[in-house]
Protein backbone atom coordinates (compact mmCIF):
# COMPACT_ATOMS: atom_id res chain seq x y z
CA UNK A 1 0.00 0.00 0.00
CA UNK A 2 1.53 3.63 -0.80
CA UNK A 3 2.09 5.50 1.90
CA UNK A 4 0.10 8.40 0.57
CA UNK A 5 -2.69 6.62 0.88
CA UNK A 6 -5.39 8.55 3.06
CA UNK A 7 -5.87 7.06 6.38
CA UNK A 8 -9.60 5.96 6.28
CA UNK A 9 -9.34 3.41 9.40
CA UNK A 10 -12.29 3.39 12.53
CA UNK A 11 -9.81 5.49 14.92
CA UNK A 12 -9.03 8.37 12.39
CA UNK A 13 -12.34 8.84 11.49
CA UNK A 14 -13.26 9.39 14.92
CA UNK A 15 -10.77 11.93 15.27
CA UNK A 16 -12.23 13.75 12.04
CA UNK A 17 -15.32 14.09 13.89
CA UNK A 18 -13.92 15.23 16.97
CA UNK A 19 -12.35 17.68 15.10
CA UNK A 20 -15.75 18.68 13.36
CA UNK A 21 -17.47 19.04 16.76
CA UNK A 22 -14.57 21.25 18.12
CA UNK A 23 -14.54 23.52 15.18
CA UNK A 24 -18.21 23.93 14.89
CA UNK A 25 -18.15 24.96 18.78
CA UNK A 26 -15.56 27.72 18.41
CA UNK A 27 -17.04 29.09 15.42
CA UNK A 28 -20.54 29.14 16.64
CA UNK A 29 -22.01 32.88 17.35
CA UNK A 30 -21.97 32.43 21.32
CA UNK A 31 -18.41 31.84 21.60
CA UNK A 32 -17.07 34.23 18.92
CA UNK A 33 -19.08 37.06 21.07
CA UNK A 34 -17.33 37.18 24.41
CA UNK A 35 -14.10 37.05 22.19
CA UNK A 36 -14.60 39.86 20.10
CA UNK A 37 -15.51 42.27 22.93
CA UNK A 38 -11.72 41.02 24.49
CA UNK A 39 -10.15 42.18 21.50
CA UNK A 40 -12.16 45.10 21.45
CA UNK A 41 -11.02 46.66 25.03
CA UNK A 42 -7.63 45.52 24.40
CA UNK A 43 -7.24 47.56 21.31
CA UNK A 44 -9.34 50.59 23.00
CA UNK A 45 -6.96 50.39 25.76
CA UNK A 46 -3.70 50.63 23.39
CA UNK A 47 -5.28 53.48 21.83
CA UNK A 48 -6.31 55.44 25.43
CA UNK A 49 -4.33 58.16 26.15
CA UNK A 50 -1.93 58.18 29.18
CA UNK A 51 -4.04 61.05 30.09
CA UNK A 52 -7.44 59.42 30.14
CA UNK A 53 -5.73 56.28 32.43
CA UNK A 54 -8.23 55.98 35.69
CA UNK A 55 -6.82 57.68 38.69
CA UNK A 56 -6.49 54.12 40.34
CA UNK A 57 -4.01 52.90 37.63
CA UNK A 58 -1.55 55.27 38.28
CA UNK A 59 -0.34 55.66 41.93
CA UNK A 60 1.90 58.75 40.93
CA UNK A 61 -1.14 60.78 39.17
CA UNK A 62 -1.95 63.23 42.17
CA UNK A 63 1.74 63.88 42.71
CA UNK A 64 1.89 65.25 39.28
CA UNK A 65 -0.96 67.01 39.28
CA UNK A 66 0.58 68.99 42.39
CA UNK A 67 3.65 69.19 40.01
CA UNK A 68 1.84 70.57 37.15
CA UNK A 69 -0.07 73.36 39.33
CA UNK A 70 3.33 73.82 41.00
CA UNK A 71 4.73 74.93 37.66
CA UNK A 72 1.61 76.71 36.73
CA UNK A 73 1.72 78.95 39.93
CA UNK A 74 5.62 79.73 39.26
CA UNK A 75 4.84 80.85 35.80
CA UNK A 76 2.07 82.69 36.71
CA UNK A 77 2.87 86.78 37.93
CA UNK A 78 2.79 87.15 41.25
CA UNK A 79 4.90 89.35 43.74
CA UNK A 80 7.39 86.27 44.54
CA UNK A 81 9.10 87.09 41.11
CA UNK A 82 9.27 91.03 41.27
CA UNK A 83 12.30 91.35 40.41
CA UNK A 84 15.39 93.31 42.77
CA UNK A 85 16.46 94.84 39.53
CA UNK A 86 13.66 97.33 39.01
CA UNK A 87 15.93 99.49 41.50
CA UNK A 88 17.91 100.05 39.07
CA UNK A 89 15.14 101.62 36.84
CA UNK A 90 15.35 103.94 39.50
CA UNK A 91 18.86 104.93 39.46
CA UNK A 92 18.65 105.51 35.72
CA UNK A 93 15.36 107.73 35.82
CA UNK A 94 16.99 110.12 38.81
CA UNK A 95 20.42 110.00 37.26
CA UNK A 96 19.36 111.49 34.12
CA UNK A 97 17.44 114.25 35.91
CA UNK A 98 20.43 115.44 37.94
CA UNK A 99 22.37 115.17 34.54
CA UNK A 100 20.03 117.69 33.20
CA UNK A 101 19.33 120.21 36.06
CA UNK A 102 23.85 120.03 35.86
CA UNK A 103 23.50 120.46 32.42
CA UNK A 104 20.47 123.38 32.80
CA UNK A 105 22.42 125.59 35.67
CA UNK A 106 26.33 125.04 32.62
CA UNK A 107 24.30 125.19 29.61
CA UNK A 108 21.47 128.12 30.81
CA UNK A 109 18.67 124.89 29.33
CA UNK A 110 15.19 125.23 31.32
CA UNK A 111 15.41 123.05 34.89
CA UNK A 112 12.04 122.02 34.35
CA UNK A 113 13.26 118.73 32.59
CA UNK A 114 15.51 117.36 35.05
CA UNK A 115 12.65 118.38 37.78
CA UNK A 116 10.21 116.75 35.75
CA UNK A 117 12.74 113.34 35.43
CA UNK A 118 13.34 113.93 39.36
CA UNK A 119 9.79 114.23 39.97
CA UNK A 120 9.10 110.54 38.17
CA UNK A 121 12.21 108.78 39.95
CA UNK A 122 11.18 109.67 43.21
CA UNK A 123 7.05 108.20 42.57
CA UNK A 124 8.77 105.23 40.80
CA UNK A 125 10.97 104.74 43.78
CA UNK A 126 7.99 104.49 46.13
CA UNK A 127 6.23 102.19 43.88
CA UNK A 128 9.11 100.17 43.83
CA UNK A 129 10.07 99.82 47.08
CA UNK A 130 5.95 98.93 47.95
CA UNK A 131 5.71 96.15 45.66
CA UNK A 132 9.27 94.65 46.72
CA UNK A 133 8.79 95.44 50.38
CA UNK A 134 5.24 92.97 50.02
CA UNK A 135 7.42 90.31 48.29
CA UNK A 136 9.54 90.72 50.88
CA UNK A 137 6.71 90.26 53.50
CA UNK A 138 4.69 87.52 51.85
CA UNK A 139 8.02 85.55 50.26
CA UNK A 140 10.37 86.16 53.19
CA UNK A 141 12.18 82.96 51.12
CA UNK A 142 12.00 84.73 47.84
CA UNK A 143 13.87 88.11 49.24
CA UNK A 144 16.46 85.62 51.10
CA UNK A 145 17.72 84.20 47.78
CA UNK A 146 17.91 87.72 45.83
CA UNK A 147 20.20 88.15 48.50
CA UNK A 148 22.34 85.89 48.68
CA UNK A 149 22.88 85.40 44.86
CA UNK A 150 25.93 86.72 43.60
CA UNK A 151 24.41 88.71 40.67
CA UNK A 152 20.96 90.08 42.03
CA UNK A 153 22.42 90.12 45.23
CA UNK A 154 24.07 93.61 44.68
CA UNK A 155 21.04 95.13 43.33
CA UNK A 156 19.83 95.61 46.75
CA UNK A 157 22.53 98.24 47.20
CA UNK A 158 20.27 100.26 44.65
CA UNK A 159 17.70 100.67 47.08
CA UNK A 160 20.14 102.40 49.44
CA UNK A 161 21.72 104.57 46.09
CA UNK A 162 18.25 105.74 45.28
CA UNK A 163 17.23 107.11 48.88
CA UNK A 164 20.66 109.28 48.02
CA UNK A 165 19.65 110.17 44.36
CA UNK A 166 17.08 111.54 46.30
CA UNK A 167 18.30 113.40 48.96
CA UNK A 168 20.66 115.04 46.06
CA UNK A 169 17.45 115.97 44.16
CA UNK A 170 15.31 117.34 47.23
CA UNK A 171 18.59 119.85 48.20
CA UNK A 172 17.43 122.74 46.03
CA UNK A 173 13.70 122.56 47.90
CA UNK A 174 14.08 121.19 50.90
CA UNK A 175 17.43 120.89 52.89
CA UNK A 176 15.46 119.12 56.07
CA UNK A 177 14.15 116.71 53.93
CA UNK A 178 17.37 116.39 51.64
CA UNK A 179 19.02 115.93 54.89
CA UNK A 180 16.85 113.23 56.27
CA UNK A 181 17.23 111.30 53.00
CA UNK A 182 20.59 111.25 53.11
CA UNK A 183 20.99 110.45 57.10
CA UNK A 184 18.20 107.20 56.95
CA UNK A 185 20.44 106.00 53.23
CA UNK A 186 24.05 106.77 53.85
CA UNK A 187 23.88 104.69 56.98
CA UNK A 188 21.59 101.76 54.85
CA UNK A 189 23.84 102.06 51.68
CA UNK A 190 26.95 101.33 53.85
CA UNK A 191 25.06 98.68 55.88
CA UNK A 192 23.90 96.82 52.54
CA UNK A 193 28.12 97.40 50.79
CA UNK A 194 28.99 95.28 54.21
CA UNK A 195 27.07 92.83 54.48
CA UNK A 196 28.04 92.30 50.44
CA UNK A 197 31.13 92.44 50.85
CA UNK A 198 31.30 90.12 53.71
CA UNK A 199 29.51 87.40 51.34
CA UNK A 200 32.11 87.92 48.93
CA UNK A 201 34.58 87.04 51.66
CA UNK A 202 32.67 84.52 53.50
CA UNK A 203 30.86 82.36 50.28
CA UNK A 204 32.12 80.83 47.94
CA UNK A 205 31.91 82.15 44.37
CA UNK A 206 33.31 81.39 41.13
CA UNK A 207 34.85 83.48 38.58
CA UNK A 208 31.83 83.57 36.28
CA UNK A 209 29.92 85.27 39.41
CA UNK A 210 32.13 88.14 38.66
CA UNK A 211 30.17 90.60 36.65
CA UNK A 212 30.21 94.51 37.01
CA UNK A 213 27.39 94.56 38.90
CA UNK A 214 29.66 94.32 41.49
CA UNK A 215 30.29 97.60 41.08
CA UNK A 216 27.33 99.01 42.54
CA UNK A 217 27.83 98.70 46.10
CA UNK A 218 30.89 100.35 45.91
CA UNK A 219 29.40 103.32 43.96
CA UNK A 220 26.81 103.80 46.27
CA UNK A 221 29.59 105.11 48.93
CA UNK A 222 30.43 107.36 46.03
CA UNK A 223 27.50 108.72 45.95
CA UNK A 224 26.88 108.85 49.76
CA UNK A 225 29.62 111.81 49.34
CA UNK A 226 27.90 113.16 46.19
CA UNK A 227 24.71 113.82 48.09
CA UNK A 228 26.67 114.56 52.07
CA UNK A 229 29.06 117.14 50.62
CA UNK A 230 26.37 119.93 50.34
CA UNK A 231 24.47 119.39 53.47
CA UNK A 232 27.91 119.94 55.66
CA UNK A 233 29.24 116.11 55.52
CA UNK A 234 32.61 116.66 54.46
CA UNK A 235 34.34 114.89 56.63
CA UNK A 236 32.68 111.34 56.30
CA UNK A 237 32.15 111.88 52.45
CA UNK A 238 36.24 111.92 52.21
CA UNK A 239 35.98 108.21 53.77
CA UNK A 240 33.21 107.29 51.88
CA UNK A 241 35.00 108.54 48.73
CA UNK A 242 38.19 106.79 49.97
CA UNK A 243 35.81 103.58 50.10
CA UNK A 244 34.50 103.54 47.04
CA UNK A 245 37.75 104.10 45.03
CA UNK A 246 40.02 101.69 46.76
CA UNK A 247 37.46 98.80 46.57
CA UNK A 248 37.01 100.07 43.00
CA UNK A 249 40.08 99.76 41.52
CA UNK A 250 40.25 96.23 43.65
CA UNK A 251 37.49 94.98 41.88
CA UNK A 252 38.57 96.76 37.92
CA UNK A 253 41.35 94.32 38.08
CA UNK A 254 38.91 91.75 38.87
CA UNK A 255 36.18 92.28 36.28
CA UNK A 256 38.90 92.50 33.88
CA UNK A 257 40.63 89.22 34.28
CA UNK A 258 37.16 87.95 34.51
CA UNK A 259 36.75 89.38 30.60
CA UNK A 260 40.00 88.67 29.53
CA UNK A 261 41.21 85.18 30.70
CA UNK A 262 37.63 83.54 31.13
CA UNK A 263 34.37 82.86 29.24
CA UNK A 264 31.86 85.39 28.51
CA UNK A 265 29.50 86.88 30.25
CA UNK A 266 25.99 85.34 30.18
CA UNK A 267 23.54 86.67 27.45
CA UNK A 268 20.77 88.32 29.55
CA UNK A 269 24.21 89.71 31.84
CA UNK A 270 25.86 91.43 28.80
CA UNK A 271 24.43 95.09 29.10
CA UNK A 272 25.66 95.27 32.64
CA UNK A 273 29.47 96.15 31.31
CA UNK A 274 28.40 99.72 30.88
CA UNK A 275 27.83 99.72 34.68
CA UNK A 276 31.84 100.23 34.68
CA UNK A 277 31.39 103.61 33.70
CA UNK A 278 29.43 104.31 36.81
CA UNK A 279 32.69 104.50 39.43
CA UNK A 280 35.13 106.98 37.40
CA UNK A 281 32.39 108.82 36.63
CA UNK A 282 31.12 109.35 39.99
CA UNK A 283 34.58 109.53 41.40
CA UNK A 284 34.89 112.41 39.63
CA UNK A 285 31.97 114.59 40.23
CA UNK A 286 32.85 112.92 44.22
CA UNK A 287 35.85 114.63 43.99
CA UNK A 288 34.85 117.85 42.74
CA UNK A 289 31.86 118.45 45.05
CA UNK A 290 34.14 117.54 47.90
CA UNK A 291 37.03 120.10 46.50
CA UNK A 292 34.56 123.03 46.93
CA UNK A 293 34.38 124.39 43.75
CA UNK A 294 36.90 124.51 40.80
CA UNK A 295 40.37 122.77 41.25
CA UNK A 296 43.90 124.26 39.81
CA UNK A 297 47.14 122.63 39.94
CA UNK A 298 48.20 118.86 40.89
CA UNK A 299 45.19 118.43 42.83
CA UNK A 300 42.45 119.53 39.76
CA UNK A 301 44.88 116.85 37.83
CA UNK A 302 44.29 114.12 40.18
CA UNK A 303 40.71 114.59 39.78
CA UNK A 304 40.91 115.03 35.73
CA UNK A 305 42.16 111.57 36.01
CA UNK A 306 39.14 110.25 36.61
CA UNK A 307 37.42 112.02 34.09
CA UNK A 308 39.83 110.67 31.30
CA UNK A 309 39.67 107.18 32.64
CA UNK A 310 35.68 107.78 32.02
CA UNK A 311 36.00 108.54 28.24
CA UNK A 312 38.33 105.95 27.91
CA UNK A 313 35.80 103.40 29.54
CA UNK A 314 33.34 105.18 27.26
CA UNK A 315 35.48 104.79 24.33
CA UNK A 316 35.71 101.04 25.04
CA UNK A 317 32.34 100.18 25.58
CA UNK A 318 31.46 102.56 21.94
CA UNK A 319 33.13 99.34 19.71
CA UNK A 320 30.72 96.78 21.82
CA UNK A 321 27.68 98.86 20.77
CA UNK A 322 27.09 96.55 17.67
CA UNK A 323 26.82 93.74 19.94
CA UNK A 324 25.04 95.22 21.88
CA UNK A 325 21.90 96.06 20.14
CA UNK A 326 21.72 92.44 18.77
CA UNK A 327 20.67 91.11 22.36
CA UNK A 328 16.91 90.41 23.42
CA UNK A 329 15.31 92.57 26.06
CA UNK A 330 16.18 91.75 29.29
CA UNK A 331 15.78 93.83 32.72
CA UNK A 332 19.37 94.22 32.96
CA UNK A 333 18.77 97.14 30.31
CA UNK A 334 18.53 99.37 32.77
CA UNK A 335 22.17 98.44 33.42
CA UNK A 336 22.88 101.26 30.54
CA UNK A 337 20.45 103.87 31.66
CA UNK A 338 22.51 104.98 35.48
CA UNK A 339 26.43 104.79 33.94
CA UNK A 340 25.78 106.71 31.30
CA UNK A 341 23.65 109.85 32.94
CA UNK A 342 26.38 109.60 35.49
CA UNK A 343 29.37 110.24 32.19
CA UNK A 344 26.61 112.77 31.27
CA UNK A 345 26.56 114.89 34.38
CA UNK A 346 30.59 114.30 34.98
CA UNK A 347 30.42 115.91 31.23
CA UNK A 348 28.54 118.70 32.26
CA UNK A 349 30.97 119.41 35.66
CA UNK A 350 33.86 118.96 33.05
CA UNK A 351 32.54 121.70 30.86
CA UNK A 352 31.50 124.28 32.90
CA UNK A 353 35.05 124.11 34.84
CA UNK A 354 36.74 124.07 31.36
CA UNK A 355 36.21 126.57 28.36
CA UNK A 356 36.65 124.16 25.60
CA UNK A 357 34.34 123.54 22.89
CA UNK A 358 35.24 120.19 22.65
CA UNK A 359 34.12 119.49 26.21
CA UNK A 360 31.20 121.18 25.59
CA UNK A 361 30.03 119.15 22.90
CA UNK A 362 30.73 116.31 24.62
CA UNK A 363 28.98 116.77 27.64
CA UNK A 364 25.71 117.70 25.26
CA UNK A 365 25.81 114.45 23.11
CA UNK A 366 26.11 112.05 26.03
CA UNK A 367 23.16 113.85 27.93
CA UNK A 368 20.93 113.46 24.61
CA UNK A 369 22.25 110.02 24.13
CA UNK A 370 21.64 109.37 27.66
CA UNK A 371 18.03 110.66 27.43
CA UNK A 372 17.47 108.60 24.16
CA UNK A 373 18.53 105.50 25.68
CA UNK A 374 16.69 105.98 29.02
CA UNK A 375 13.35 106.67 27.23
CA UNK A 376 13.78 103.67 24.91
CA UNK A 377 14.59 101.43 27.93
CA UNK A 378 11.83 102.65 29.91
CA UNK A 379 9.28 101.94 26.12
CA UNK A 380 10.99 98.56 25.98
CA UNK A 381 10.41 97.61 29.71
CA UNK A 382 6.79 98.54 29.50
CA UNK A 383 5.70 97.43 26.75
CA UNK A 384 7.30 93.72 27.99
CA UNK A 385 5.25 94.90 30.96
CA UNK A 386 2.03 94.99 28.97
CA UNK A 387 2.76 91.67 27.58
CA UNK A 388 2.74 89.85 30.51
CA UNK A 389 7.29 88.84 30.23
CA UNK A 390 8.20 90.13 33.76
CA UNK A 391 7.21 89.20 37.16
CA UNK A 392 7.45 85.93 36.18
CA UNK A 393 9.99 82.90 37.31
CA UNK A 394 11.75 81.86 34.40
CA UNK A 395 10.01 78.96 31.81
CA UNK A 396 11.65 75.38 32.26
CA UNK A 397 14.80 75.35 30.21
CA UNK A 398 14.77 79.47 29.55
CA UNK A 399 17.81 81.38 30.68
CA UNK A 400 17.01 83.60 34.09
CA UNK A 401 17.16 87.53 33.34
CA UNK A 402 19.21 88.42 36.41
Amino acid sequence: MSDDAPDTGPETGARKASDLEKDAVETSPAKRRPAKKAAAKKTAAKKRPASAAPEASSPHAPDARAAARAGRALRNPSTRHFPVQMFASVLGVAGLGLAWREAGQVFGFTLAVGELFLGFAAGFYIAVLALYGLKAARHPDAMAEDFTHPVRGCYFSAAGMGLLLLSAAAAPHSLWLAEALWIFGAPVNFAITLAIVSGWMTREFHMRHATPVWFLPIAGNLLAAIAGAPLGYVEIGWMAFAIGVVFWLALQVVIFYRLLFHEPIEQPLRPTIVIMLAPPALAYIAYQVLAGGPVFGALGGFGTMFYGLTLFIAALLAVQVPMLMRLPFALSNWSYTFPISALAAAGAIYAGRHESWAADGLAIVTLAGATLITIWVAATTGRALLAGALFRSPQPGGERQD
